[in-house]
């Protein structure tokens, strides 16, 4: 497994859980994840933010 599908999967787990606090962390880590390309970081960071704004919505 890829670095990049490590990163997606940790990703797609804290969408899962949707705890807040977990997304946090994550997209601090990607911030810092100098494995991943730009690109591929903005992305990742995306999907965390994005759903972090749509749990964030519904409470």
């Amino acid at each position: 497994m890829s670095h990049l599908d490590e990163v997606i999967a940790r990703v797609d787990a804290a969408i899962e859980e949707s705890v807040i606090a977990h997304m946090n962390e994550l997209l601090i880590a990607l911030s810092d994840d100098a494995e991943l390309s730009r690109e591929d970081r903005y992305t990742q960071q995306q999907r965390c933010a994005h759903r972090y704004c749509s749990s964030r919505s519904q409470a």
